[in-house]
């Protein structure tokens, strides 16, 4: 591993240690081979660390802080990463093997300032796979990730674009859209035509109930309208 790779990509966890496994081999069957996974274990009390080490792989460097949220594991991998630009993942999705090549053959393309780079992803459950909405050129960036999911885990950013942009720790859920949108109010955005990250839904994720949640529905909605007003 270099001294500086190209990518660090930070994976929070919290007791996923019969999870993490898919996540962790796809990102060393990577194609692109200069990266650093920051695994930011968020006060497991599992054998996550024990699975971790057993991939005996010197670009994974294992980092364990009491508990705290998805947040602030999140904002531990920024502030220690030594890459150039920063990619995410959760612990329980996974990469196909070309996903740092399509952003690494972006960033060869592009010129400064550099741009925040997504992909699109596909949804699976019970190994059925399905895509989601494509992004829109026609419309801003700001106003189609209002309204439609952009995880930070589809992203690529640069990394000094975080230096003062961190994830919320004090919100429960939406920390994604809250940091996202103001990235992409100070910063350039290139869609790139590739599908590379798989989203995995499963009974034992916590986002599913938020989802199935009224109240959770109403305050999307109302997020949305506001959105509206002021754009």
């Amino acid at each position: 591993m270099s001294a500086q790779p190209l990518f660090s990509i930070i994976m929070p966890t919290h007791n996923r240690a019969s999870l993490i496994g898919k996540g962790i081999g796809s990102i060393i069957d990577q194609s692109w081979t200069d990266w650093e996974l920051l695994l930011i274990d968020d006060g497991s009390t599992d054998h996550t660390r024990t699975g971790v080490e057993a991939f005996q792989d010197p670009r994974i460097r294992y980092v364990h802080q009491p508990h705290g949220e998805r947040s602030r594991a999140r904002n531990r991998g920024i502030e220690l990463a030594r890459g150039t630009h920063l990619c995410f993942i959760d612990d329980d999705d996974y990469w196909l093997p070309e996903h740092l090549a399509h952003f690494q053959s972006a960033l060869a393309r592009t010129s400064s300032p550099p741009p925040i780079l997504r992909v699109h992803y596909w949804q699976e459950r019970a190994g059925k796979r399905r895509l989601t909405v494509r992004y829109d050129p026609e419309i801003s960036p700001i106003r189609f990730f209002a309204h439609h999911f952009c995880g930070v885990w589809s992203l690529c950013i640069p990394r000094d674009y975080l230096q003062d942009n961190r994830f919320p720790p004090n919100f429960r859920h939406w920390q994604d859209t809250h940091l996202i949108l103001r990235l992409l109010a100070q910063y350039p955005f290139q869609q790139l035509d590739a599908t590379s990250y798989v989203y995995q839904i499963h009974d034992a994720m916590g986002s599913l109930s938020v989802y199935q949640q009224a109240d959770a529905r109403a305050r999307i909605e109302r997020r949305r309208m506001e959105l509206n007003e002021k754009m």
